[in-house]
């Protein structure tokens, strides 16, 4: 026991409360409003578009928010390459004039397109729960990372 029965147990109330403490309320950016910088709660959303609707475009704005977009870096020695989302088994790249010389100007545009998203979209999951005892960091130890169980 670090602490003790009385003073560990204490320790473990107060590292409860500081894990159950009510987070701050999500706001999301509207996605039918793209150059607006502003944010909206969830009760925002459904006053404004309506029970059903609402619930929608909360979720749209949750999935943009998952999604960082983050532009390929281009290479210093020559034009920017991508791989072909055709050619799932292959690690090739080509560079824009070849896809459009394949594919012809207008699909070789598009694939071109998908390719750079697939290159750049990055999709963030929640962590998953852990198995077992529940643990909690100490609130004594705050340069500390490590958790206790009680």
């Amino acid at each position: 026991d670090l602490y003790g029965e009385k003073k560990g147990t204490n320790i473990w109330k107060k590292a409860g409360k500081a894990l159950n403490a009510e987070p701050k309320e999500d706001k999301r950016s509207d996605p039918n409003e793209p150059d607006s910088k502003k944010t909206y709660t969830k009760k925002e959303f459904l006053d404004l578009y309506g029970e059903k609707k609402g619930a929608n475009v909360w979720k749209k704005a949750g999935k943009a928010l998952a999604t960082v977009e983050v532009k390929a870096p281009k290479k210093a020695d020559g034009p920017e390459k991508r791989s072909d989302p055709n050619e799932t088994e292959s690690k090739k790249t080509y560079t824009k004039k070849e896809f459009l010389d394949l594919y012809g100007e207008k699909k070789g545009t598009n694939i071109w397109k998908k390719a750079g998203k697939a290159l750049a979209t990055v999709e963030v999951k929640a962590p998953k729960k852990a198995d077992g005892p529940e643990k909690r960091s100490d609130p004594n130890e705050t340069e500390s990372k490590k958790t206790y169980t009680k």
